[in-house]
């Protein structure tokens, strides 16, 4: 087994310094010889970031989808819920909020899910969409993680307000 994570982390390793020469298609071709689901969504999320950077949205759009189809695949509940949230933070990060929301909703886990929709919507405060952050931490089923995220909304709003 450390022999089968010590490839999967070389292959990352050659991903990312594929990221850096901007060659993002080899990257992902490479990133398909990881075994492990949550390295390969790991190692797809860095990619979709860095070509967001690069100025290929459409193609982060489709490697960010990629890897969320192979975090879907990890077995482990926690690990899944981790590898979601983290793409649907970085969607957010690159500014598809709307593909963030639909990553976050593909959590099955409520707390982790409350948890990608709080981020959403501060992250969504931070860009000046107060109403949209307002949406979506009305997506909060829970009475108590809804009124925190509504919190946080209405105390960074406040600081942006100050700063001006």
């Amino acid at each position: 087994m450390e022999i089968k994570a010590d490839i999967d982390e070389i292959i990352i390793i050659c991903c990312r310094n594929l990221i850096k020469i901007k060659a993002y298609s080899k990257a992902i071709e490479i990133s398909n010889l990881i075994t492990d689901t949550y390295w390969k969504s790991f190692a797809l999320r860095e990619i979709a970031q860095e070509q967001v950077k690069g100025g290929d949205s459409k193609g982060a759009t489709s490697t960010f989808q990629e890897a969320v189809t192979i975090a879907n695949r990890i077995t482990d509940a926690y690990n899944k819920s981790v590898a979601i949230i983290e793409i649907a933070k970085a969607q957010v990060k690159s500014g598809d909020i709307e593909g963030a929301l639909s990553t976050a909703n593909l959590i099955t886990d409520s707390l982790w899910k409350y948890e990608a929709l709080r981020g959403i919507a501060e992250a969504q405060v931070k860009s000046g969409d107060i109403e949209g952050a307002l949406q979506t931490a009305n997506m909060i089923d829970d009475y108590y993680y809804r009124n925190e995220a509504l919190r946080n909304i209405e105390a960074m709003k406040k600081e942006s307000e100050l700063k001006k």
